[in-house]
C-alpha cells in the first residue's frame, strides 16, 4: 500500500479501508453531486453494486500482472506469488472427500495482503466507466445526471 500511495496509484474514487477516506467522506461527495444534479433540474440514475464474494473471485494471474505493471518490487512480487500459488481445496461431505482442485483465484479477506490486493485489483474500475463512480472496497455506486 505504501508503494501505491507514494506513486499516487490509488484511485481517488476508492474509499475502502484507506486512511483519510471514510465512508462518511464518500457519502458527502456523492450527496453533493446528487444535490447539484437535482438543483440543475436533472434526475439522477444510480446503480449500487456489491460484488458477491468479491475477495474470492480475484484471479491470481490478473492480480499479479496488475501489481507488476504498477512497479511493485521484484522480491515482493515473488513473495506474493508464493503467498497465492500452490494451494488446493477439496470438499468433505458425509465422510466423502472430493478430489482436490488448484485454487487459482481469491485473496484472504482478513489479511492486510488480501485487502490491499483486492483494492489494487479493482483500482482501475473508475477509469473504465463513463459514469461517476465511488467505491468502498467491493461496494460501488455508479451514477449520472440525466437531462430531461
Amino acid at each position: 500500500m505504501d508503494h501505491l500511495h507514494l506513486n499516487n496509484s490509488v484511485s481517488n474514487k476508492q474509499f475502502g479501508f484507506l486512511k483519510g477516506r471514510s465512508a462518511e467522506i464518500q457519502m458527502i461527495r456523492v450527496m453533493g453531486d446528487w444535490t447539484n444534479y437535482l438543483d440543475q433540474g436533472m434526475t439522477v440514475d444510480i446503480v449500487y453494486m456489491d460484488f458477491m464474494k468479491a475477495f474470492d473471485k480475484v484471479p491470481h494471474d490478473h492480480l499479479l500482472h496488475k501489481l507488476q505493471s504498477l512497479g511493485i518490487h521484484h522480491k515482493i512480487m515473488l513473495w506474493l506469488q508464493d503467498f497465492l500459488n500452490d494451494h488446493s481445496q477439496a470438499v468433505l461431505y458425509n465422510n466423502c472427500t472430493s478430489s482436490s482442485a488448484e485454487v487459482r483465484s481469491g485473496v484472504p479477506q482478513a489479511t492486510v495482503v488480501g485487502l490491499s490486493s483486492f483494492l489494487t485489483f479493482v483500482n482501475d474500475l473508475p477509469d473504465e466507466v463513463s459514469s461517476m463512480i465511488y467505491m468502498f472496497a467491493d461496494d460501488t455506486k455508479l451514477y449520472k445526471g440525466i437531462s430531461m
